[in-house]
């Protein structure tokens, strides 16, 4: 649905997938640093590519521009009983089901859970006062090597070859 490559995530396959001789990976010979593989989607637009299954499903209910404000609990805060949900143009209602999935992003998860404190004080979800706590982005390392043409080369720089 999200329009990923293959689900492999070894190294060593998207090195002869790729077919790029050029690069390379970089050697970490002490083992504490490893290759991984991460997958990112195209930004799939889900009403345009899957506009007839939205409408045909008997169990969904797309509603655009409509914010997820709280998430209400019974009284022991073990069951979402209710989301409630807000528009920009300030129309409030809620909305019950049988099963519910956060899917909001990692950043706005947290918000919403952290936020939702009718019942538990701390948030729901939150007992241990770790919701959101060890959130990180994911580090990216950019490098790159430079070798410039003789003619835009200055001050005789060009037998240089540059790592950033």
């Amino acid at each position: 649905m999200l329009q990923r490559g293959e689900n492999n995530f070894e190294p060593a396959y998207w090195e002869a997938a790729i077919n790029r001789p050029d690069v390379r990976r970089h050697p970490y010979s002490t083992g504490k640093v490893r290759d991984t593989i991460s997958q990112f989607s195209p930004p799939v637009r889900f009403g345009k590519v899957y506009r007839k299954q939205l409408l045909d499903a008997k169990h969904v209910h797309v509603m655009l521009f409509a914010n997820a404000l709280n998430i209400d609990t019974d009284s022991d805060a073990r069951t979402v009983t209710k989301i409630d949900i807000g528009t920009i143009l300030g129309r409030r209602f809620s909305v019950r089901a049988k099963q519910f999935v956060l899917a909001t992003g990692g950043i706005e998860n947290a918000r919403l859970l952290l936020s939702s404190n009718k019942v538990p004080a701390a948030g729901f979800g939150n007992g241990n006062d770790l919701v959101g706590r060890y959130f990180m982005d994911h580090p990216r390392i950019m490098s790159a090597k430079v070798n410039f043409k003789k003619e835009w080369a200055r001050n005789k720089l060009y037998d240089i070859k540059y790592h950033y």
